[in-house]
């Protein structure tokens, strides 16, 4: 009997890594990132109102592949941008396990 249906997906470790990201985001830190994304003109501010919690913004970036696993240049962007290298740090490091996942590093990281 095979268990294939019980391996996780691709984007398993991406979504862990996601839902780590989102338990450490304040509110305000949270609305820095949908400002940042909509710079981008990645997230209109019509549809960044619906986004009322990071699990939602960021499974919208995901559904519209503005963020996946094979490119967290955007996230570790945002990251750095609303101060929390932790976190893009914490992006880096899930990139490099992976393998070819578009991603930097800073100097020292």
């Amino acid at each position: 009997m095979a268990f294939n249906h019980l391996q996780p997906r691709d984007d398993w470790e991406l979504n862990c890594l996601i839902l780590k990201i989102c338990q450490s985001l304040d509110q305000t830190e949270f609305e820095q990132l949908k400002l940042l994304c909509s710079s981008f003109n990645h997230v209109s501010r019509r549809v960044s109102d619906t986004l009322t919690t990071p699990e939602t913004f960021f499974q919208y970036l995901k559904e519209r592949r503005i963020i996946d696993r094979d490119n967290l240049l955007l996230l570790q962007t945002f990251l750095c941008h609303i101060g929390r290298d932790d976190l893009r740090k914490m992006a880096a490091d899930y990139a490099s396990q992976i393998g070819d996942t578009l991603h930097f590093i800073t100097p020292g990281s």
